[in-house]
């Protein structure tokens, strides 16, 4: 299976990371938080968005995997750190996390066969 970098869903796929992971740094611009909270968002979300910039200019499959690895942690980071966490703030942290994880997860999965698994 050849490895399709620049298709129209993978733009799409990495502008949504990148739109998740501002989503996620300007949170705690909007809502108050604890400092633990405030810097967890601000941090992992600007990680985000930093690493989906530059997947969309210069696409790579370490890329994919560190945005796999940061929305993992952007997703349970309020249940690890527990210190500050709203419910509303911990499920954002759960949402962001999961939506800057699907795309790069969804196209290391493609790309490495998963689909050619289902039909087999």
């Amino acid at each position: 299976m050849s490895k399709t970098w620049t298709t129209n869903y993978d733009k799409l796929g990495d502008g949504i990371s990148l739109l998740a992971g501002l989503a996620l740094a300007g949170l705690p611009f909007v809502v108050t938080m604890t400092d633990i909270a405030f810097w967890s968002a601000l941090l992992t979300g600007g990680l985000i968005a930093v690493l989906s910039a530059i997947a969309l200019w210069r696409p790579h499959e370490g890329l994919d995997w560190a945005r796999v690895v940061t929305g993992i942690w952007a997703a349970i980071s309020p249940w690890v750190l527990i210190d500050g966490f709203t419910l509303g703030v911990s499920l954002a942290h759960l949402a962001l996390g999961l939506v800057a994880l699907a795309f790069p997860a969804w196209r290391r999965w493609k790309d490495d066969g998963g689909s050619s698994a289902l039909t087999a």
